[in-house]
């Protein structure tokens, strides 16, 4: 789609290309794809690209110039790599630090905000090896135009008590149904064994509804999960009247906003969604789950729709909710880059299968498996200029 507007824009012959935030929710393989075409235009065309993004890596690596903007006005401009790699506003110290760079000791299990999610526990919870989630031998099929074929191929997964797994892998490669398996909303293959807490996965629909107020899912898109009539107050409480619980309503819904950093929450009650920034919304959404109190986050692209400003204290938020509740939470990605940041385990799909599993630190630092490699090669790196200086 994204290859589609840009020959639209060149249809015209244009001397200029504006591009607003082209390769934002792209997986990195079709990223750099496109970041080497508005590369390749401007050095064979001579046109000039504007491009306008909240991650400074993307823009380093095809900007010979960048511009930081905050409230309307311009607070830092210069060379891309000089704004990049020795930046001298502490706004543009935020945004380099808000997309972390893999393999960066200090980045590891420590996103950048200027708000850090605290830790309330003397003694936070850490990850143990009871497993919570387990899926054996998980295969999925859909039947296509082409025949039966299959989205998830024999996956073997499992999820332990305070673990932060991350699922990486570029789109199409059947994360999300790998995600709706594990919730039940997905029919799985006959040979496919889904078990919670050592029980399998229920299939009667009272025995289901149980299950997932266990198991809540988080959506991509915050403004899209939330009724835009409807208050933060009935967004919270929604799963709770879904599950019939009717006990301690009130206290149920304020003690999920103060879980989620929304504080203080009563100041949130009566607002509806569009008076909410993007972070404020994404955590209506986390409180939503949090409500129910849940032993398991299944987060699907959780920060791909939100700025670089909040991304950080979102990712902060979960390895809060781990520590201080002892929750595990699977995090579906394309960003490698979020899974070095926050994650203590990453498999890594392609094709319904995955081709690695193992520690973060060992898996990027060390792969084994060439796609894995490609995924890695492929991640922009802040104030590199690759594209600029091999286009």
């Amino acid at each position: 789609k994204q290859r589609i507007m840009i020959a639209m824009a060149l249809a015209c012959e244009p001397d200029i290309i504006i591009a607003d935030e082209p390769t934002t929710a792209l997986d990195v393989i079709v990223q750099k794809q496109i970041l080497s075409g508005l590369a390749r235009l401007v050095a064979e065309r001579g046109i000039s690209l504007l491009m306008i993004s909240h991650d400074l890596a993307v823009l380093s690596a095809v900007c010979a110039d960048l511009a930081i903007m905050r409230h309307g006005r311009l607070v830092e401009y210069g060379p891309s790599d000089k704004v990049c790699l020795s930046p001298q506003e502490d706004y543009t110290k935020q945004l380099a630090g808000a997309f972390p760079q893999i393999g960066d000791s200090e980045s590891r299990l420590n996103p950048r905000t200027l708000k850090p999610a605290e830790v309330a526990r003397a003694e936070p919870f850490t990850m143990t090896d009871e497993v919570v989630l387990e899926a054996k031998d998980l295969s999925v099929s859909f039947d296509t135009r082409r025949g039966r074929e299959r989205a998830v191929r024999g996956v073997d997964l499992k999820l332990r008590k305070a673990e932060i797994l991350a699922v990486v892998g570029q789109s199409g490669s059947g994360k999300t149904t790998l995600a709706r398996s594990l919730l039940g909303l997905q029919e799985v293959e006959p040979v496919s064994q889904l078990s919670f807490a050592g029980k399998p996965l229920p299939r009667k629909a009272k025995e289901l509804r149980t299950f997932r107020r266990q198991v809540q899912m988080i959506l991509q898109d915050p403004a899209g999960s939330l009724n835009p009539k409807r208050s933060v107050y009935e967004a919270v409480v929604e799963g709770l009247k879904v599950q019939g619980i009717k006990d301690r309503e009130y206290e149920r819904v304020i003690g999920a906003l103060e879980a989620a950093e929304l504080t203080p929450a009563e100041d949130y009650l009566e607002s509806i969604p569009q008076e909410l920034s993007g972070g404020q919304r994404q955590r209506v959404v986390i409180a939503g789950a949090l409500a129910l109190d849940p032993q398991v986050l299944i987060a699907d692209e959780p920060v791909a729709s939100l700025d670089a400003s909040v991304r950080g204290e979102i990712l902060s938020l979960f390895l809060a909710l781990k520590k201080n509740l002892g929750m595990s939470a699977l995090i579906i990605t394309h960003d490698l880059g979020l899974a070095w940041n926050i994650a203590d385990t990453v498999a890594v799909m392609k094709r319904g299968e995955i081709v690695e599993y193992g520690e973060v630190d060992r898996v990027l630092s060390d792969p084994q498996h060439e796609y894995t490699q490609e995924l890695l090669a492929a991640v922009p790196r802040l104030g590199s200029q690759s594209l600029v200086r091999n286009e």
